[in-house]
């Protein structure tokens, strides 16, 4: 499946958590407020590429190609009579638009299902098996965490531990190893 990142917003969730990480950090002054929020949106970074999350608010562009339909038909699972699931490589989807080969939004006949909203679990894809490939079309996905509510409690809890962690050592000339500096912090990952 190819797609392109239309936009994604970096600012957004970390100026959101900017408050609990002083907590989590033990700071009471303002001074290092804009440091603090760019170690938050670096840890953030950290922590959705070591579990391939979606944690920045993104929009993601889909937009199928010939090789639509050979590569549904071979990736998707069809539950008979149903619906075609397809994992999607991206997960916390909030919302979903979805335009056939003319321009019309056919968006009701798509669901998007999370396993774990907020968290590191998988999410896919379903549609209808009567409409499961359409060629020419276009999908238009909303994806990750606008505020810290949205984020599940252990990533959280890991997001604010490895900015505590960058933050405390910001003078460190060498970066810090992953499993070190986060206290070995294991996400829960309901589709492993």
């Amino acid at each position: 499946m190819s797609y392109t990142v239309d936009s994604i917003d970096r600012a957004g969730l970390p100026a959101a958590l900017l408050d609990l990480a002083k907590s989590q950090m033990r700071v009471r002054h303002t001074r290092d407020d804009l440091f603090i929020t760019d170690q938050v949106a670096q840890a953030i970074d950290d922590i959705e590429r070591q579990t391939n999350a979606t944690f920045f608010e993104r929009v993601i562009v889909l937009q199928p190609e010939a090789l639509w339909t050979p590569w549904w038909d071979a990736c998707g699972v069809t539950v008979p009579g149903e619906r075609v699931l397809m994992k999607l490589p991206f997960n916390n989807v909030t919302t979903l638009v979805v335009l056939d080969a003319d321009g019309l939004d056919v968006s009701l006949d798509y669901e998007v299902f999370q396993t774990d909203p907020g968290g590191v679990g998988s999410c896919v894809l379903g549609a209808p098996a009567l409409v499961a490939a359409p060629a020419g079309g276009l999908f238009t996905f909303t994806a990750g965490c606008a505020t810290a509510d949205e984020l599940s409690p252990s990533v959280r809890r890991a997001i604010l531990r490895r900015a505590a962690a960058l933050y405390e050592h910001r003078e460190a000339p060498e970066g810090l190893a992953e499993p070190q500096e986060a206290g070995s912090v294991l996400l829960w990952r309901p589709d492993a």
